[in-house]
Order: C-alpha cells, then sequence, then structure tokens
C-alpha cells in the first residue's frame, strides 16, 4: 500500500463591502489519504480542515479570474458613483435651462420696429419737420446723432420716440401705428 495525502480547496466563502471590496474570505479545505497503489485509488480517510482565512492576494491565487472581478467591482463602484455625480450637476443645468428658457419664452414678443427712413416715408413732412426740431430741442448729442443717421433700427415703444411723437401732437397708440405702416415700406 502506498499511501498519498491530498489538500486541496473544497470551498471558498467571501464576504464582501457594500461597496463591492472585499471585506474578508475563508477557505475550507479538504484532505484525503488514498492508496494509489491501486487502480483506480482508493480513498481511505477524507477530513475537512478547519478554515482558514485568506488574504487578498492568497484569494487572487486561488480564484484568479474571480479575484479579478473583485477588485472590478470597486472600480465600478467609483465610477457609478461619479457618473451619478455628473448626472446630478447635468439635471441641475437642465433644470437651469429649462427655466431661463421659460423665463425667454414668457417674455413680450419685440414690438414692431422700423428704419427712420421708413418712418420718414410715411410721416408728412410738417411732421417729419416737427420731429427734426424736437430732436434738435432736446439737445442731445447722441439722440441727434442717431436720428442724423436714417439707418437705425428704432422700435414703437422706443421712449426717446414716444416722447418726440407727443413733442408733436402723437399720442403712443399713433407713434406705434406711424411705425408698424413704416415697418412694410421696402425700398423695391
Amino acid at each position: 500500500m502506498t499511501p498519498t495525502v491530498t489538500s486541496y480547496v473544497e470551498r471558498v466563502t467571501i464576504v464582501l463591502n457594500p461597496d463591492g471590496s472585499v471585506k474578508g474570505a475563508m477557505q475550507e479545505s479538504l484532505q484525503t489519504i488514498a492508496d494509489t497503489s491501486v487502480t483506480p485509488p482508493t480513498i481511505l480517510q477524507a477530513q475537512m480542515l478547519p478554515a482558514v482565512p485568506i488574504t487578498p492576494a492568497a484569494l487572487a491565487t486561488a480564484l484568479p479570474a474571480q479575484a479579478s472581478a473583485l477588485s472590478q467591482v470597486s472600480t465600478l463602484q467609483q465610477q457609478v458613483t461619479t457618473l451619478a455625480a455628473e448626472l446630478a450637476t447635468a439635471t441641475t443645468a437642465l433644470a437651469t435651462a429649462t427655466s431661463q428658457l421659460a423665463t425667454f419664452q414668457n417674455q413680450p414678443a419685440p414690438g414692431p420696429a422700423c428704419y427712420l427712413w421708413q418712418l420718414e416715408a410715411v410721416m408728412t413732412p410738417a411732421q417729419w419737420s416737427a420731429t427734426a426740431a424736437a430732436v434738435a430741442a432736446l439737445n442731445n448729442p447722441s439722440v441727434t446723432a442717431f436720428f442724423k443717421s436714417g439707418t437705425n433700427l428704432i422700435p414703437a415703444n422706443s421712449a426717446t420716440l414716444q416722447a418726440l411723437g407727443q413733442a408733436i401732437g402723437l399720442t403712443p397708440a399713433q407713434v406705434t401705428a406711424l411705425v408698424v405702416q413704416a415697418s412694410t415700406i421696402n425700398l423695391s
């Protein structure tokens, strides 16, 4: 009889932390004594050895593929945490953009506007002369320069235009109507 003692890992128990990292591991080994002088070998005795803790390095040796996967779990959990933070940032940015868009959409549409040359085209010569006199009376170099160019776009709700309209006897509604009429004039 030729007895042969063989020990091998029968079972490995791995306990993980919530983040996927290894909290601890234990291995249980089976030891057999077999008579190898006969074919097939006859097992004379088999016993479970006491469970012993396994270090992460020993675990990697015992279960290389699984240990590699377990080490990747921690990396993946960190990536999930990073992605969750990025998602929260993007969600906040989207909410801000949505709010800004709603604010923009709720603004009143711009009123009618026209170029000064269009306005001059729909006013009577007397009205345009009176407007020129009102501009001069303002004694404001910016307004004077604005009206001299003739190519500036001016909205009907311009406070200056409304004041000039009032100076020549027009109501705000009449000024707006003139601007609307003027905005339809084309060069062609």
